[in-house]
């Protein structure tokens, strides 16, 4: 099945991970899944989102404490409200 794009969805540069890519995507990680990786992987058809993904949630599998570390960034640099997928 091919997902149609959604209209106010910007994707993200499919370059490998730059910092300020790879915080976006904590930040969507967080605010809009609510540190649900599984749940943003089925939303994700972008290689490199899936990418990144893949990474944080085979890290948190080997130390579940980071998302902890990831809520603090995320919560010490209030990007945008809070919008989480219900």
């Amino acid at each position: 099945m091919i997902r149609k794009p959604r209209s106010n969805i910007v994707p993200m540069p499919r370059a490998g991970g730059t910092p300020l890519t790879d915080f976006l995507r904590y930040h969507v990680l967080v605010r809009v899944y609510d540190g649900d990786v599984d749940a943003w992987l089925a939303q994700l058809d972008d290689e490199g989102d899936v990418r990144f993904a893949r990474r944080v949630r085979t890290r948190l599998r080997k130390d579940p404490s980071l998302l902890v570390l990831i809520r603090r960034m995320v919560d010490a640099t209030p990007f945008w409200d809070d919008v989480r997928v219900s």
